[in-house]
């Protein structure tokens, strides 16, 4: 009934046999996972407000309380008919993060929503499929990513929307789609242009491997980028613009 600061939730995946690890496996056409519309958690950290009023609102998620909820050493995979699935939703605060997991959404929709930052992270993640690999619409602020492989996601690898600065190392994307396949767009609850905040991308690669035209690997939505050492490959633009202004690429090279 408290914050996560002293009584948080930690999945640390264990297993007899060197090299592998624990899988959570969602059963092919599980009931309420078959609609994008309405998309359902396989997993679901979330944390009450213990300065909350009322018992209502005692019962609602606040993850700004997420310390140090923890996804670690543990697969996920996502069975057929299940297109409305969402692997994991995380969205915490200090120590909170996902690490060390391989998510195969090939059969679902998300592989990891929410964001942790304000000092939680993302670390070493291999997500293949889906439609979106990691949705970071809600993110808490300054979120870190740091080695994290996305492969042929339908509709776009990263969302990112939150408060502040998102940055990223070591990203590894291959996809098939035109893109953008970094979508940046103004935070969701921006209290003023302050809260905007640059996208920071380092040692990272975009390879797109499909043969679709005007490929594009970020839109911005306005936000400053920072990319530095940027391996791209077969796109048209790097970035765009919403006023249509671009960075060209040399999409032949």
């Amino acid at each position: 009934i408290t914050g996560s600061r002293t009584f948080f939730c930690s999945w640390l995946g264990e297993s007899s046999t060197p090299g592998q690890r624990p899988k959570i496996i969602l059963s092919p056409n599980s009931n309420g996972f078959n609609d994008q519309n309405n998309p359902k958690y396989v997993l679901n950290f979330w944390t009450r407000d213990p300065e909350a009023s009322n018992l209502n609102a005692m019962n609602q998620d606040n993850a700004s309380w997420a310390f140090n909820q923890k996804f670690s050493n543990i697969d996920i995979e996502i069975g057929t008919s299940n297109n409305g699935a969402v692997a994991i939703r995380l969205q915490g605060a200090e120590g909170a993060g996902i690490s060390d997991s391989d998510i195969d959404i090939t059969n679902g929709y998300v592989g990891i929503s929410g964001g942790s930052g304000s000092g939680g992270s993302h670390i070493n993640i291999k997500i293949t499929g889906g439609k979106i690999g990691m949705d970071l619409r809600y993110a808490k602020p300054v979120p870190t990513l740091v080695c994290i492989t996305l492969i042929n996601q339908t509709e776009t690898a990263i969302i990112y929307g939150g408060l502040e600065s998102l940055n990223a190392v070591g990203l590894d994307i291959t996809t098939q789609i035109s893109g953008p396949v970094i979508k940046v767009q103004p935070p969701n609850w921006a209290v003023s242009l302050y809260n905007y905040g640059p996208v920071s991308i380092v040692d990272s690669k975009i390879i797109f491997t499909g043969n679709q035209p005007n490929t594009i690997a970020i839109g911005t939505a306005n936000r400053s980028m920072y990319l530095n050492n940027i391996y791209i490959q077969g796109a048209d633009k790097v970035l765009v613009n919403p006023d249509g202004s671009n960075f060209l690429a040399n999409k032949d090279g």
